[in-house]
């Protein structure tokens, strides 16, 4: 941060706690149609491939530096979101006011990864906040914001389908999909 005034955000490289060696981000990315967010080396074996500092969409939340002037000039965490895309948002807003987000993994943590919540709780808490994330940050009209939200909900119900047929776990099935679905109409309002 201090040879380049610019950076106002740096994140760390981020360990899976298990299973051992394993990535949970280097950095991440915002994706051009959808604005759906996915981690780099996610779930990756760590060979080195990630061990280059580079400009990122955003840098996780559990670990990040963050210069004193961008809080100064953009504010803080969004305390609307409650938990998934706050750090997201905080990344697009600082970029927004042209600070660079850098990822840099000569620091490192290990992280667990959503250990306190379960997969119904997070899958309402993240098609809920990536709704309002896109609504705030892009300026789409309502059908526009339907029609992303539609894909990333069939997106995702999809997965948890095709999971949980194998497996043949109707309960789980039914409460997440309903947890989807809630976030989903949450999102739009």
């Amino acid at each position: 941060m201090e040879s380049d005034e610019k950076i106002g955000i740096v994140g760390s490289k981020i360990m899976q706690m298990q299973p051992n060696n394993r990535i949970w981000s280097a950095g991440g990315k915002i994706s051009g149609i959808t604005k759906r967010t996915s981690q780099y080396g996610q779930d990756v074996m760590d060979n080195g491939q990630f061990n280059q500092p580079r400009d990122v969409d955003f840098v996780s939340g559990c670990c990040m530096l963050v210069r004193r002037e961008v809080f100064e000039r953009i504010g803080l965490f969004d305390e609307k979101y409650f938990m998934y895309y706050e750090d997201v948002d905080f990344c697009v807003r600082a970029q927004a006011a042209s600070y660079r987000v850098l990822y840099y993994p000569d620091a490192v943590i290990w992280h667990n990864a959503s250990a306190s919540s379960d997969r119904s709780f997070r899958d309402y808490y993240r098609m809920r906040n990536h709704l309002w994330f896109v609504r705030k940050n892009y300026s789409m009209r309502v059908i526009g914001l339907f029609s992303i939200g539609l894909l990333s909900f069939a997106e995702r119900a999809g997965r948890i389908l095709m999971r949980k047929v194998i497996r043949f776990d109707s309960e789980k099935i039914t409460k997440r999909l309903f947890e989807l679905g809630r976030g989903f109409l949450h999102g739009l309002t």
